[in-house]
């Protein structure tokens, strides 16, 4: 239990301070003010994008890490969420912008 417990909270420190470390920069270098709704779910993109990068082939105990944190961070669902984003935000051009630039930055 207290093993587990370890594990979970390791794995939390971690997602938090990507997060913290992937929040995106301002469009143009200008202090863009998006919705809070937005800018969360572009630090879970770049969180998650990360996450990717970090499974190994091998069940090893980071892969499983990774895996859990993928899941707690709702990782296969960011692609359905950026579209619901560019929809709801239809009417906001710096929101699109850095929706538009967060999308390019995943296909590189």
């Amino acid at each position: 239990m207290q093993k587990s417990l370890a594990s979970s909270l390791a794995i939390l420190a971690c997602s938090l301070s990507l997060s913290v470390a992937a929040q995106p920069p301002a469009a143009s270098g200008s202090a863009v003010k998006l919705p809070t709704e937005v800018r969360k779910l572009l630090e879970r993109v770049a969180l998650c994008d990360h996450l990717a990068g970090e499974y190994d082939a091998v069940n090893s105990p980071r892969t499983i890490e990774v895996s859990r944190s993928v899941e707690l961070n709702r990782c296969d669902f960011v692609d359905q969420e950026l579209q619901n984003m560019k929809k709801k935000y239809a009417n906001s051009a710096a929101v699109l912008q850095e929706i538009s630039r967060a999308e390019s930055e995943r296909s590189e």
